[in-house]
């Protein structure tokens, strides 16, 4: 599982990439929330879609499987901006590439110290304490 991830960086950087995570995935939660409702309404298919980019985006937010759920957003966002999924989602085609674009580099950069990937499948350091009562050979 940690093959997923190729850095947990703290301090600005790992700010940076939750600052990036928060809004990439709050804007596809949302924007996947508010087309639910159109979609539930009108017996449409597409509203797995919403509900899959409500979950990935939700995911994003808090750093849970980050690779997997900044592949899903891209997907997702990329796919609705071209017209494959009714194009109701975003309907503006920059800011939808800019937010794919986002997605991608999180998928790649990794989720940052910041996340429950972090506390889930960072590296520890273990600290042995040398114990200076024992006596010496």
């Amino acid at each position: 599982m940690q093959r997923l991830f190729s850095a947990f960086p703290g301090g600005f950087p790992g700010s940076g990439l939750l600052l990036l995570r928060v809004v990439a995935g709050t804007i596809v939660a949302l924007s996947g929330g508010m087309a639910i409702g159109d979609a539930v309404a009108r017996l449409d298919p597409i509203a797995a879609v919403d509900a899959l980019a409500v979950v990935s985006g939700a995911a994003l937010v808090v750093g849970l499987m980050t690779p997997v759920a900044a592949v899903c957003v891209a997907a997702i966002v990329l796919s609705a901006s071209s017209g494959l999924l009714g194009g109701a989602m975003l309907p503006d085609r920059f800011a939808a590439s800019l937010l794919g674009a986002d997605a991608i580099a999180i998928a790649l950069i990794g989720p940052g110290r910041l996340s429950v990937d972090a506390r889930l499948f960072a590296p520890r350091e273990v600290f042995i304490p040398r114990d200076r009562r024992s006596p010496r050979p």
